[in-house]
């Protein structure tokens, strides 16, 4: 796999000719985080070979993992998966306006 340290800026865009790509550290909550956090953009298909080695190699980090389907609700509120500790997130900064998305708001 290649992997960027530069993204296109767009979340989930990574750069050209990189089919990964890392983010800069947001040392401070930011977007729906509630905590400092690191990301990763994964292409779809390289998902499941990508997790199992985050969860076997995570040491003392929590790692939280959640689709880019469009709903930014859904992805980060009931499509995700965590391991470690659940930290918050703040689903208010979604606004879920992709064609057909209807997030599911009970918990």
């Amino acid at each position: 796999a290649v992997v960027s340290t530069q993204s296109t800026g767009a979340a989930g865009n990574p750069a050209f000719g990189h089919e990964m790509c890392v983010f800069e550290v947001d040392w401070n909550p930011a977007g729906p985080f509630t905590t400092a956090q690191y990301s990763f953009f994964i292409p779809p298909y390289r998902l499941q070979e990508t997790s199992f080695w985050m969860l076997q190699n995570k040491g003392d980090h929590d790692v939280f993992i959640h689709p880019n389907s469009g709903c930014e609700t859904d992805d980060h509120t009931k499509w995700n998966t965590f391991s470690g500790a659940k930290w918050p997130i703040d689903a208010s900064v979604f606004t879920c306006n992709y064609p057909g998305c209807k997030p599911n708001t009970r918990s």
